[in-house]
């Protein structure tokens, strides 16, 4: 019952985060998290964006601002460095 609850609430949430957004900023933002999804189906393993998927993720970012995609993407390229950099250390 307390799962059910905090599900509804959750998605409630996300609802009304929706409600304030123009349709051309929520196509924007389903066209990000589309490409990347399809993005990471190419991939087996770590995601490594490729240059066109680079390309439309900045194009997108200049549109949206900071948004969550950007700034999951931004913390995954830190996150890839960094272990490719221990990597190299060892």
């Amino acid at each position: 019952m307390l799962l059910r609850l905090a599900y509804t609430a959750t998605n409630t949430l996300a609802l009304l985060r929706l409600l304030p957004m123009s349709d051309c900023d929520k196509d924007i933002e389903i066209l990000a998290l589309r490409h990347q999804l399809l993005a990471l189906q190419r991939q087996v393993g770590r995601p490594a964006f490729a240059e066109t998927d680079r390309a439309v993720l900045a194009a997108v970012e200049a549109r949206v601002g900071s948004s969550p995609v950007a700034r999951t993407h931004r913390s995954r390229e830190v996150a890839a460095n960094r272990a490719s950099n221990s990597v190299r250390l060892r």
